[in-house]
């Protein structure tokens, strides 16, 4: 998995997570900044939500049901601490967004575009990525799927790299091998 590809994205993401991580600590570590990006992330899922809703009553119902007062529930709460004082709290919250959102480009550009504070999320998903890539095989399910939507990204491309792709292909042949 030696490719010049592999060692060009990491240099990269290395100088990239030198600059995020000095400005993530900042925006983590200011409560005022914590409850802007949990409010706006809020924001974006409610938009989302309501600008999306399925056709079919029952997947609706879950969307207004459940899904909504969800995402609603993290500006409320985000407000809630904030007005308590309570930063491991808003950074609780936040951490537990970031896991499940940490692909949606949308997302963060939503955010960017809102309140002017870049999250950083997809460079932390491509140095996961990344260190998947460099050890050459995949330890769990989670890896598996990063790696799917890694291939099914690249395969989209005008310019891709077949032999990129290939090797990513392996690491999901492997994995099945072992775990099928």
């Amino acid at each position: 998995m030696g490719s010049c590809l592999f060692t060009n994205l990491v240099q990269t993401q290395q100088t990239i997570h030198e600059h995020v991580v000095s400005h993530m600590k900042n925006f983590l570590e200011n409560i005022d900044d914590l409850l802007r990006v949990n409010c706006a992330i809020s924001d974006y899922y409610v938009e989302f939500t309501l600008n999306n809703l399925n056709p079919d009553e029952k997947l609706r119902s879950v969307q207004l049901d459940v899904m909504l007062p969800m995402f609603k529930s993290y500006r409320v709460d985000s407000e809630k601490y904030h007005s308590e004082g309570k930063l491991k709290k808003l950074q609780s919250i936040y951490n537990g967004i970031e896991k499940e959102a940490s692909e949606n480009i949308m997302l963060e550009q939503y955010v960017f575009e809102k309140i002017g504070i870049k999250l950083g999320m997809r460079e932390r998903y491509n140095r996961k990525l990344n260190k998947i890539i460099e050890r050459g095989k995949l330890k769990n399910e989670n890896e598996y799927h990063m790696i799917m939507d890694q291939i099914n990204i690249l395969c989209q491309l005008k310019d891709r790299d077949d032999e990129v792709i290939d090797n990513l292909n392996t690491l999901i042949i492997d994995f099945e091998k072992k775990y099928a």
